[in-house]
């Protein structure tokens, strides 16, 4: 099919020889002299491509240019202008132009510029697919390899990096080198979990969410650094690296990544990451803080800031603190309003740390596992992040990060856990187990040991988690399974769950986590 350009011109007649060229390069031609019937013929007709002059009587070209992007902005304008000032360049820019050519043209500059509106997506893609084909034999290898949880984050970083790179017809040859690397991840975390976690941990050990605190934040505590823990509930490695060229113009950016704890529930990982202690060391020392009964429980969520306060006197760490949830745009808009501070409150800008929870991802997750409409916006990863994209390009986040940079914080952006797409059904059996489709804990726990990572006894203690007995067992699917029970509800819950988002469980998306320095650019 013939692409098709719409010249807008007061002249056109002009460049009579120039659309003589491009109908016989096979491009299909129709023009317009003004701005407002150019707006007709484009609501009308399929377009790819505008050329439009700058200069025109009514209605001009920048605000014919601001009119077509607000109706269809992915269609390129390139403007067609005798002016080459500067200003007016970048207001063209500013209102999205995708091009400028200065008039005279001649043929073969119109012609490269039409090739590039035209064909610099699909060229940029097959450049980004050769370079893949060129990469998939090593890449494709490279999970037998890993040794070190190093290994491995890097591994998933760059599986996320071709994830996002790659034309969605194509995705799907990297995305079968990640399930096929997380079979290997959940082998090798079954291998080495229990060498990261605790006072004897392996010289290796990654961080992990108990360490966070000690590791990342009170240094830079200790050296008179003023400190923002910005955590985003379930936020995934993939989700952070969709927002970063949003974030990119304002800072700059060091990322890493740490390791979750198990299981990679917030019950467990965040009260972790805010009280400096493993579960069972909350429940020992805090016991006012947990509680055996709901494993899965938000419940237990509402004690972040006590835990925190406790770590701070643990410590003996002589800094100022604070604590925020952000749950909805209004309660952002609550912490910008009293950041300053007002008569009777302090605020938070004299604060050594303040440290933010923003629910946002969580919230995303669960609504896409429970209601049909949100599941049909994202039907897949990519959808996935684009939804997330939306949030931070149009919600308060953005603010509340500017905000802190411009009063000095240095700000350590992270989550607790991930998520990932459950799709294949484990068979469990045990009495009074809890709910959650991605561990399971009780005793007298039956399923196959090759599906899962099972944590008994004296090993239940070595991963830092509580039990009510000695015979208490913590089972954990790995890749992307999910626990079902062989009752007469089995298919339905199958059904149900297959798809869906979960976490709790043993995966790269669950387990490796972004962990962001953001700083004021020099």
């Amino acid at each position: 099919m013939k692409k098709r350009i719409l010249w807008v011109d007061d002249e056109i007649s002009a460049f009579s020889a120039h659309m003589r060229y491009l109908e016989k390069e096979g491009y299909s031609v129709t023009t317009e002299t003004n701005g407002d019937d150019a707006i007709d013929t484009f609501t009308h007709q399929a377009v790819d491509l505008v050329l439009l002059d700058q200069n025109m009587p009514g209605m001009s070209g920048l605000d014919t240019l601001a009119e077509i992007k607000r109706l269809k902005p992915n269609v390129p304008v390139v403007m067609v202008t005798k002016n080459e000032d500067q200003d007016t360049i970048k207001s063209a820019f500013g209102k999205l132009a995708d091009g400028f050519i200065v008039k005279p043209c001649n043929i073969p500059q119109l012609s490269a510029t039409v090739i590039m509106a035209l064909e610099k997506k699909s060229i940029v893609e097959q450049a980004i697919v050769d370079a893949f084909n060129g990469q998939y034999a090593l890449l494709s290898q490279e999970p037998g390899f890993c040794s070190t949880f190093d290994d491995w984050k890097n591994l998933y970083a760059k599986i996320i990096e071709w994830e996002l790179k790659l034309p969605a017809d194509r995705v799907d040859m990297v995305l079968t080198i990640k399930s096929e690397a997380n079979v290997l991840f959940g082998k090798f975390v079954k291998n080495n979990y229990l060498s990261w976690i605790g006072p004897d941990r392996a010289a290796n050990a990654p961080h992990t969410s108990d360490r966070l605190l000690s590791d990342v934040v009170k240094p830079c505590l200790i050296k008179g650094e003023k400190v923002a823990l910005v955590v985003i509930d379930n936020f995934r490695y993939d989700q952070w690296e969709a927002i970063r060229p949003d974030i990119e113009p304002d800072f700059d950016i060091k990322t890493d990544a740490y390791c979750s704890i198990l299981p990679t529930l917030t019950v467990y990982s965040r009260n972790s990451i805010f009280s400096g202690l493993l579960p069972a060391d909350i429940k020992r020392l805090c016991p006012q803080y947990w509680s055996d009964q709901a494993p899965e429980g938000r419940n237990m969520n509402d004690y972040e800031r006590e835990l925190l306060d406790d770590y701070f006197t643990r410590q003996r760490l002589n800094r100022t603190h604070s604590y925020y949830k952000v749950l909805t745009n209004e309660s952002a808009e609550n912490y910008i309003k009293g950041f300053a501070g007002s008569k009777g409150h302090a605020g938070y800008k004299s604060n050594d740390l303040n440290a933010l929870v923003f629910n946002f991802a969580d919230a995303l997750s669960h609504l896409l596992t429970a209601n049909q409409t949100v599941k049909d916006l994202a039907p897949d990863d990519a959808a996935y992040r684009n939804l997330t994209r939306l949030w931070f390009v149009d919600g308060v986040m953005r603010k509340v990060l500017l905000l802190l940079r411009d009063n000095g914080y240095k700000i350590i952006l992270t989550t607790d856990h991930g998520t990932l797409r459950v799709k294949r059904p484990v068979d469990m059996a045990g009495p009074n187990l809890n709910s959650n489709p991605r561990f399971k804990v009780g005793t007298m726990l039956k399923y196959k040991e090759r599906d899962v990572f099972a944590l008994r006894g004296k090993e239940v203690q070595k991963a830092g988690l509580p039990a009510k007995s000695m015979i208490d067992e913590y089972a954990f699917a790995t890749d992307d399974g999910f626990f079902v029970y062989n009752n007469s509800k089995r298919n339905e819950v199958v059904d149900e769950i297959g798809g869906s988002l979960q976490h709790g469980g043993i995966s790269m998306e669950e387990m490796i986590l972004p962990l962001v320095t953001l700083t004021k650019k020099d």
